[in-house]
């Protein structure tokens, strides 16, 4: 079942609310909705020094037994996305 995001608006009439420590992820991070590059994830005290950032939301949680980007799946490549880095540059 997929989870539901509930967006936090970042400033309202009662006053400005920031994502806290408790509101992030295992990693620090809340998703977030930034004026020009859109919906991101970032690290939760990144909110306050970005005047762009409109709304905050808690990250979803990922699939069960996922590894974030495959990064100690071996079979995927040094990626994570199953690409090969190259010893030397295309040409």
């Amino acid at each position: 079942m997929d989870e539901i995001i509930h967006w936090i608006w970042r400033r309202t009439d009662e006053g400005e609310r920031l994502p806290t420590k408790e509101d992030a992820d295992e990693h620090n991070c809340v998703l977030v909705m930034h004026a020009y590059q859109g919906v991101m994830v970032t690290g939760w005290f990144n909110v306050e020094r970005n005047r762009f950032v409109y709304a905050w939301a808690r990250c979803p949680k990922g699939p069960e037994g996922a590894d974030i980007a495959g990064a100690r799946n071996p079979d995927l490549g040094l990626s994570g996305r199953g690409l090969e880095v190259h010893e030397k540059p295309y040409r």
